[in-house]
């Protein structure tokens, strides 16, 4: 056995005609997973940066100046869109958060990125999300300034106005992740 590795499954044909193409598929698809993950990114630009002030529109035609909140409270954006299949599945998760911590000191918004308000309202009430606050950022500006480059996305804005969290994407795990973060700015850490 001069050095090549074989495994007992393989017949030793078969391993040298596609052992290492397998190799090479199984090492590739580990990289995409763990990419995806975010496992190998540094942290978002904005993190430790101070929050921008954005406006954005309520569904009920009121103004929504997070200028107000902005170093006041702890606050919540999660910006989604319809169409987005990860989007779809946070949103649900985004609703429990937003009414478990409705009596808290946290401004949570749902903001959706370029849509018209009749796509927005058709399709929470398609999915049944009647209690989500959600905010239409209907130019998609806001969504530049917080470099929302992919959705779902998160942000988790400190009670002193600090971008302390970005969140890009949705995994099983990150609804948990968000509300032990939460618990943590409310309690004061």
């Amino acid at each position: 056995m001069s050095g090549i590795v074989q495994y007992p499954s393989l017949p030793r044909r078969l391993w040298k005609e596609y052992g290492s193409t397998a190799l090479i598929m199984v090492a590739g698809l580990t990289l995409v997973l763990v990419m995806q993950s975010g496992a190998l990114q540094g942290p978002h630009p904005l993190e430790g940066q101070p929050a921008p002030a954005v406006v954005l529109a309520g569904l009920d035609g009121a103004v929504i100046d997070l200028g107000e909140s902005i170093g006041k409270e702890v606050i919540v954006l999660d910006f989604w869109a319809s169409w987005c299949g990860p989007c779809q599945r946070s949103l649900p998760e985004m609703e429990r958060l937003a009414a478990k911590y409705g009596d808290s000191d946290l401004v949570f918004y749902a903001v959706n990125v370029m849509e018209p308000e009749d796509t927005v309202q058709n399709y929470l009430a398609w999915a049944e999300l009647e209690s989500l606050p959600v905010a239409l950022d209907l130019d998609g500006s806001a969504a530049t300034t917080y470099r929302a480059d992919g959705i779902p996305q998160t942000v988790v804005i400190d009670r002193g106005g600090m971008i302390v969290s970005v969140y890009q994407g949705y995994g099983s795990g990150d609804g948990k992740r968000l509300r032990k973060e939460i618990d943590g700015l409310l309690a004061g850490h």
